[in-house]
């Protein structure tokens, strides 16, 4: 943490924040002693930093605690503000720069909305507290002081001193030396990115300017994952993650995922200071098994992980590379007083919540990543998945529904609604018929240096047709065409296509022995050729049709308009 300080300076990430609505008469000085004995309760509090070199030449970080609590309330006067300038004047405020080496970094700031009406919000740098669950833990204590509840005597002095010389004390122990075995063993096994479908591309060095977007569920899903909780024997966060892990691998296609969650906190005394609480967790999904699966493999991570949750910070600190710090996984917000604050940054790309009071899945979110919309149908999709999980357990993950009913109406019905009248010949040689009657001495066909307007190629092609029919083409009917790159290849092909038959095409310059066997699996009842190539012919079922003859000669008068029945 130190060297990040000294790396990129300070930074809103580094904060960690927790408020509350307070309703009712608040004195001023009370506020101001509850926050004072707070500072002298906690030696953190008091703590600030310094670093010194050492006469080997070396730095080392020295921490330094004061003997007196220093003011750290802030009042802002709200003027009769909404709730949204409420918080969005808290998240401001929070903000601002927190200095560990000139004064202890914590706040509370108390921003009085109107009379009876105040918001207050505790702000802690990360290097006195671990997580939000922290300040949400202190702010806890804050109120009770304001109030005169609980019994608090006495100072909380020494704790994470004695936790750390506790720690170094342990690190020869075996079951410690396993634990940071193990940790380092995960970090070094993992998938190195969880390929997340951005709308921008990663920069080398984040900036993390963060945004928030919420999705209110059905009013049964709470209750449904709260009683699926209890039957799997789990807490709802496990099964609530169980469920972005099925969407992330629906999105990335990986089997194997690696998120950051945030640890189940003890149950004693609160204990201040960087205190590892957040574990990387590494799950395998099968989309063909259940999501029952699903969950029971997310529940064994959680519990590997929290058997080996030891030093989890430490090592992930020491590793050069962090897997799991793309998806951070809060849990469930469950104290009745929680307020999220939006401080303008992020710690990863994507930071997930549920909270079952209000029915909310919460999302913070780099916004030089990702846009709004992208991740509110992220949300849009963990609801979908949750709710078809939780109705059907055993269906497979990867046939889980992802899309909400607006977006399968879009996607499904109304981008796909394509039908449109048939407007127009359907065939070529209407199509051909349509335009002789538009252009009928425009040049249709030109080849060395001869031409057949739309009109001429029209009525050769249809005699030709004719007298096709009479040797009994019709619809699918084959029909051979043996000519060359010509004029008389355009009428051959036009004369087929009217009289219903289909060319088969047969190149002259094709050895006799493949035109023969072509004809003869063909089955063509007659040969379109011209009389140049007809010797060239083998002998076949097939009866030539000179295209050069002239039609007049023919025996049998026939008429120039196509022949009456079309193929369908």
């Amino acid at each position: 943490m130190w060297l990040r300080l000294g790396l990129f300076g300070p930074s809103p990430v580094n904060h960690r924040c927790a408020g509350a609505w307070l309703d009712g008469p608040l004195e001023p000085g009370r506020a101001l002693q509850a926050t004072a004995r707070l500072g002298e309760r906690h030696d953190l509090l008091r703590t600030t930093f310094c670093e010194q070199t050492q006469e080997n030449g070396e730095p080392r970080l020295y921490q330094v605690i004061a003997g007196a609590a220093s003011p750290r309330l802030v009042r802002i006067e709200g003027s009769d503000w909404s709730d949204e300038e409420v918080l969005r004047r808290a998240g401001e405020a929070a903000r601002g720069s927190l200095d560990p080496q000139g004064e202890p970094p914590w706040r509370i700031y108390l921003i009085r909305q109107r009379a009876g009406r105040h918001l207050a919000v505790l702000v802690v740098h990360a290097l006195l507290a671990d997580a939000d669950s922290d300040a949400e833990s202190l702010l806890k204590e804050w109120r009770m002081l304001v109030e005169g509840t609980g019994l608090m005597t006495g100072q909380v002095t020494g704790l994470y001193t004695q936790h750390l010389r506790a720690q170094a004390e342990s690190l020869e122990s075996p079951e410690t030396r396993g634990a940071i075995a193990w940790w380092q063993a995960q970090h070094a096994s993992a998938p190195a990115l969880l390929e997340l479908p951005v709308d921008r591309p990663r920069s080398p060095v984040p900036a993390r300017a963060g945004g928030r977007v919420s999705r209110r569920v059905g009013g049964d899903l709470p209750a449904a994952l709260t009683a699926a909780a209890t039957r799997a024997g789990v807490d709802v966060e496990t099964v609530a993650l169980a469920g972005l892990l099925a969407v992330l691998h629906r999105y990335t296609g990986q089997s194997e995922l690696v998120v950051e969650a945030r640890a189940a906190r003890p149950a004693e005394k609160v204990r201040l200071g960087p205190v590892a609480d957040r574990w990387m967790l590494r799950v395998a999904v099968a989309p063909e098994q259940g999501f029952e699966s699903l969950l029971s493999r997310t529940r064994a991570a959680i519990a590997t992980a929290q058997e080996h949750g030891a030093l989890a910070s430490l090592v992930a600190a020491m590793t050069t590379r962090a897997p799991g710090c793309q998806v951070y996984f809060h849990g469930a917000c469950a104290e009745p007083s929680a307020v999220a604050l939006d401080l303008g940054v992020v710690g990863h790309e994507l930071e997930l919540s549920i909270d079952l009071r209000d029915g909310l899945l919460l999302a913070a979110y780099d916004r030089d990543l990702f846009e709004a919309d992208t991740v509110a149908r992220l949300l849009g999709h963990w609801e979908m998945v949750l709710v078809g999980a939780l109705a059907e357990p055993a269906r497979p993950v990867a046939e889980l529904a992802l899309l909400v009913p607006t977006e399968l109406k879009a996607i499904v019905h109304e981008w796909n609604a394509t039908d449109a009248a048939h407007r127009g010949p359907d065939c070529l040689q209407a199509l051909f018929a349509a335009q002789v009657a538009r252009t009928p001495e425009a040049p249709a066909v030109a080849c060395a240096g001869q031409s057949l307007t739309y009109r001429a190629l029209h009525d050769r092609a249809t005699r030709l047709a004719w007298r096709l029919r009479a040797l009994g083409v019709g619809a699918d009917v084959p029909v051979g065409l043996f000519l060359g790159r010509s004029l008389e290849l355009a009428v051959g092909v036009l004369a087929i296509l009217l009289a219903g038959g289909t060319y088969v095409p047969l190149d002259p310059a094709y050895p006799a022995e493949r035109v023969g066997w072509i004809v003869a699996d063909s089955g063509a009842v007659a040969m379109v050729t011209n009389s140049a190539l007809a010797a060239a012919l083998p002998p076949s079922q097939a009866q030539s049709v000179l295209v050069d003859v002239a039609f007049e000669a023919s025996p049998v008068p026939l008429p120039r308009t196509a022949p009456a029945t079309w193929p369908t």
